[in-house]
């Protein structure tokens, strides 16, 4: 199975260089992603271990692995935050180490310039967070205003908040529960009905049968005493 890590802050293709040549960071952009899914058909394997960073670079490598054809599996190793946590939710299965963590909050960013300015970056990032509100949704089964109050809160999750809050699938190295099968041995409901009928007729027969029975002794000592 092809491996593909998100590791490091996520940045932008035009960034990369810059984090990676000159300060030496460990850092992930859409184009590490796209190459690594190049040539690739099968089930693929998403590491992640991510604080987040840009956006944008989170939005496409997000739309790199949904639009990928094979199976995508996401392992979360160590911590998916804020734009991380937007890439997890490509995964068809997203799986979670016991120790690990996610984080999901409202979209941010440094701003200058008058009033004006200020309001119209006001509704960007209402924009923004509104877009990734509506993915961990679609992903949890959460309604919108409940992913909001989380994100309002900064919330962070460990594996099991995580997975009872359903941005998870699965913690891995759990034993795996015990569940009934999904062939089942249910007698539909005309043979049910059937077997009802067949029972009462059963009943109805024997209560005769007995009936009979003790008729026949009455009639069997009457007739001794009627030899005395």
């Amino acid at each position: 199975m092809k491996k593909v890590k998100v590791s490091g802050m996520i940045v932008s293709n035009n960034d990369c260089s810059i984090y990676r040549d000159w300060f030496g960071m460990d850092v992930c952009s859409p184009k590490d992603v796209e190459s690594a899914l190049n040539g690739e058909t099968g089930e693929i394997e998403v590491q992640i271990n991510s604080n987040g960073g840009d956006l944008y670079a989170g939005s496409e490598i997000y739309t790199l692995l949904k639009e990928y054809t094979g199976k995508v599996v996401v392992k979360i190793t160590g911590i998916a935050a804020s734009a991380a946590s937007l890439v997890a939710m490509a995964g068809d299965e997203i799986k979670i180490s016991p120790s690990a963590n996610m984080m999901i909050h409202n979209v941010s960013t440094h701003a200058y310039g008058d009033h004006q300015d200020f309001s119209k970056m006001a509704e960007v990032l209402k924009g923004g967070s509104d877009g990734i509100a509506g993915v961990y949704a679609s992903v949890t089964g959460k309604t919108i205003e409940e992913i909001q109050e989380l994100m309002d809160e900064e919330t962070y999750m460990n594996a099991t908040q995580a997975l009872e809050n359903g941005f998870v699938t699965e913690i891995l190295y759990q034993p795996m529960p015990m569940v009934a099968g999904v062939q089942t041995m249910l007698l539909s409901k005309e043979h049910l009905q059937h077997f009802r009928t067949y029972l009462k007729e059963r009943e109805e027969s024997a209560i005769e049968k007995f009936k009979a029975e003790q008729k026949n002794k009455e009639v069997g000592v009457q007739n001794k005493h009627f030899l005395f």
